[in-house]
């Protein structure tokens, strides 16, 4: 529930700028006289147009602010009232700083001035205006939208509610459980309802809501670890289990498996990986589940993940590939080569550091004041290569993406390692 103080801030600070616009804005007093005149924005107003759009503004934010409200919908007027705001602030700045360049005929005084013939002063009426924009704009900023906003979980029918409440404010449980639904929840019998008696354009579009509640609710299961829910979601044919789905404004789109790496949930993560989901399948903001597990640090994720890519293909990971010559095992191990993007080009061993400092670092950075003295580390294990973030001021990125510090990622030839601003290629 919002703070009351903070949900009016906006439309109380546009009321303060509409009155301001009533009251004394400069003070006008010519050299060669004693008499002073005050001009309020009205008075300007009917001899600038432009002036009007300052009213026009600050009526505006107050009508956006109350129409959004009673939609529930304050989210939507943020960009509105912060336009206005700042509309309403700049002509009145723009008008006052012109008088300094161009000089301004002063209507009461039918003459026209210049800086040097008139002494202005700001009034109080232009502080006030300033002030309530700028209140304006700090009430939608600071605007708490869980209330009236589309993120929240509890979608409720205020009308409903209010419909099941008798004189004594007694509540029928029946109703409330009818109108008060979770959006977040779909009952099993929900999620697998079959409609049967529709026309054949109702059924096709009742098919495509349930799919896609179908996918939703698999998402959600999977961001709780509700594997029960999962099992008999995935039993439907209709279910894609590499599907992403719409979540909230705030993940966007994520498929079960990304939701479940999301949550740290393992045995979600286990059925859905025995079920062929696939950990490398990027969704619309370009990750993966394998990348959302480097991002947070789930390394017992990554571990899992990289022993079922193994499992899958047939290969162990974790052992050495063996060539065999004359009946004697050879460990054959590939030489990691980092090229720089001017050109230079050495050979990686494992443990090298790559840093500021030189000494036993591997080092381009000997004056770069943005790369740490020891800013990350390259491991061979078996075939296999890894880099390592050293926990750096600045951070290491791979293939463009910042790496969890003391988090080994595993390395590909045509891989992009940047740190700062510079940037290498890796081959073997």
């Amino acid at each position: 529930m919002l703070d009351i103080g903070k949900k009016f801030l906006s439309p109380g600070g546009a009321s303060l700028a509409i009155i301001s616009f009533f009251l004394p804005w400069v003070k006008f007093k010519c050299a060669a006289d004693d008499a002073s005149h005050n001009m309020s924005g009205f008075d300007f107003a009917n001899h600038v147009s432009m002036i009007w759009l300052v009213l026009i503004a600050a009526i505006f934010i107050v009508a956006t602010f109350f129409y959004y409200n009673s939609k529930n919908l304050l989210k939507h007027a943020r960009p509105i009232i912060i336009t206005c705001s700042i509309m309403g602030i700049l002509v009145p700045i723009l008008k006052y700083g012109s008088f300094w360049i161009y000089g301004y005929e002063v209507p009461l005084l039918q003459e026209k001035f210049f800086p040097n013939d008139i002494e202005a002063n700001i009034q109080f009426g232009m502080i006030g205006l300033f002030l309530g924009f700028l209140l304006s704009i700090a009430g939608i900023i600071l605007l708490n939208y869980s209330y009236g906003s589309e993120d929240n979980d509890n979608v409720y029918d205020k009308n409903a509610i209010d419909s099941i409440l008798g004189r004594n404010n007694k509540v029928d449980l029946e109703k409330v459980n009818k109108y008060l639904k979770i959006e977040n929840e779909f009952s099993e019998s929900e999620v697998l309802h079959n409609q049967k008696d529709q026309t054949a354009e109702d059924s096709a579009k009742g098919n495509l809501v349930r799919k896609q509640k179908l996918q939703r609710s698999l998402v959600i299961a999977s961001l709780n670890n509700n594997t029960e829910k999962m099992k008999a979601i995935l039993e439907d044919s209709d279910v894609d289990i590499n599907k992403e789905s719409y979540l909230n404004d705030k993940i966007k789109f994520i498929t079960p498996l990304q939701a479940a790496v999301y949550n740290n949930r393992s045995e979600a993560i286990d059925l859905l990986l025995s079920k062929g989901a696939n950990f490398n399948q990027k969704n619309a903001q370009g990750l993966s589940a394998m990348m959302i597990a480097t991002i947070k640090g789930r390394k017992t994720i990554i571990d899992k993940f990289l022993a079922y890519e193994g499992k899958k293909t047939g290969v162990d990971r974790t052992k050495l590939n063996i060539q065999n010559v004359d009946s004697t095992d050879i460990f054959v191990v590939r030489t990691l080569k980092l090229k720089h993007s001017s050109g230079k080009e050495i050979n990686i061993s494992n443990g090298d550091v790559i840093g500021r400092k030189t000494g036993e670092h591997t080092s381009f950075f000997q004056n770069y004041r943005f790369v740490s003295g020891k800013h990350g580390c390259f491991y061979n294990k078996g075939t296999s290569w890894f880099y390592e973030d050293l926990g750096s001021s600045n951070g290491s990125f791979h293939n463009g993406l910042r790496l969890t510090p003391n988090i080994k990622v595993e390395l590909s030839s045509g891989d992009r390692i940047t740190i700062s601003n510079e940037s290498f290629t890796v081959s073997f």
